[in-house]
C-alpha cells in the first residue's frame, strides 16, 4: 500500500477515535471498513474544521495532566481513545485482543551545564545555558560526556528527500558533535 494513504489511514482512524460518539463518528467508522481506496476518501471526507477542533479540545483539556508519556493523563487518554474505538464498533488489533501494543519507555532527564566554552586556537567562545543553547544527548545511558569534539553545524537537522533537503548531506558525524538550530524552518 502507497505509504501516503497507509498515514492518511492511520491519521483518520486516530482522529476518528477522538471525537464524541453522537456526532459523525460512525459514518467516518463505516467508511474506514468499506474498502482501502474508496473507504479511506469517504472517511476523509467526514472530517471538518469543527470535528478535528473538539478532538483536539478534548485530548488537550488540563484533566489529561499534559499526556506526558507514562503519566496518569496519557493512561487516561489512552483509555478515552479506547473507549471511542469501541463505541465506533472497531475491533481492537493488539496481539493480545486488547487496544495496546505494550512497549518499553525509556526516559532521559539532561543535566546540562550553567555554561559551554568552545575554544580554537587562542580564541575562547562562552555560551550560557538556555539562552545561549540547550543540549540533548539523545544517548540512552547514565552518563554522556564530551570533550574536545569537533563541532559541525548541520542547519535544522532535517532530511526530507522529498523536498530534496538534507542537512547531513552524507557526512560522518561519528565522535563529533552536531550543532542544530531549535525549532522548525519557516
Amino acid at each position: 500500500m502507497n505509504k501516503n494513504i497507509m498515514l492518511l489511514s492511520l491519521v483518520i482512524v486516530l482522529l476518528a477515535a477522538c471525537g464524541k460518539p453522537d456526532q459523525a463518528q460512525p459514518k467516518a467508522a463505516k467508511a474506514m471498513t468499506e474498502g482501502a481506496g474508496t473507504g479511506i476518501e469517504a472517511a476523509a471526507s467526514q472530517i471538518s474544521a469543527d470535528y478535528l477542533r473538539q478532538i483536539v479540545v478534548e485530548i488537550s483539556d488540563d484533566k489529561y495532566e499534559g499526556r506526558g508519556p507514562g503519566s496518569q493523563g496519557d493512561v487516561a487518554v489512552r483509555r478515552y481513545l479506547a473507549r471511542q474505538l469501541e463505541q465506533m464498533g472497531i475491533m481492537p488489533g493488539a496481539a493480545d485482543g486488547s487496544w495496546e501494543q505494550p512497549f518499553d519507555l525509556v526516559g532521559v532527564t539532561a543535566k546540562q551545564p550553567e555554561e559551554w566554552v568552545f575554544k580554537k586556537d587562542n580564541h575562547l567562545l562562552a555560551l550560557k545555558q538556555w539562552d545561549e543553547f540547550i543540549v540533548s544527548s539523545g544517548v540512552q545511558a547514565d552518563q554522556a560526556v564530551v570533550k574536545n569534539a569537533q563541532v559541525v553545524f548541520v542547519g535544522y537537522g532535517i532530511q526530507a528527500p522529498e523536498y530534496d533537503w538534507d542537512d547531513y548531506k552524507g557526512q560522518d558525524l561519528s565522535g563529533k558533535v552536531v550543532l542544530i538550530m531549535n525549532n522548525d524552518p519557516d
